[in-house]
């Protein structure tokens, strides 16, 4: 391939890459709000501390759990780590062969 193709092509698939990034957002945001209004509703129905029985507090305790680890994959989608890239699409490294400032 010639410079001048490998250059389109990387730039439409970096086109195509970048055209997921609104859909996934849009579902984080989904998440976001589902996991947000289940903290609210768990807040507003939790069994008081003076319980007088230890599985009142399993089914909550589980819940906030769970809740836990689904903001923290909220968190790391919305963070995503930026070590390395070599291998990654949006950076178009492997497939252009070329230095990300180059391909600009």
């Amino acid at each position: 391939m010639e410079q001048k193709e490998l250059l389109s092509a990387c730039h439409d698939e970096l086109v195509l890459v970048l055209s997921f990034f609104p859909r996934v957002d849009a579902k984080a945001s989904v998440v976001l709000a589902v996991d947000t209004g289940m903290v609210g509703y768990l807040a507003a129905h939790l069994p008081g501390l003076d319980s007088k029985h230890w599985w009142e507090c399993l089914a909550p305790a589980c819940t906030i759990v769970l809740l836990a680890c689904s903001f923290w994959y909220l968190y790391g989608g919305a963070f995503p780590q930026l070590k390395g890239g070599e291998g990654s699409l949006s950076l178009l490294r492997r497939d252009c062969g070329e230095n990300r400032n180059q391909v600009r």
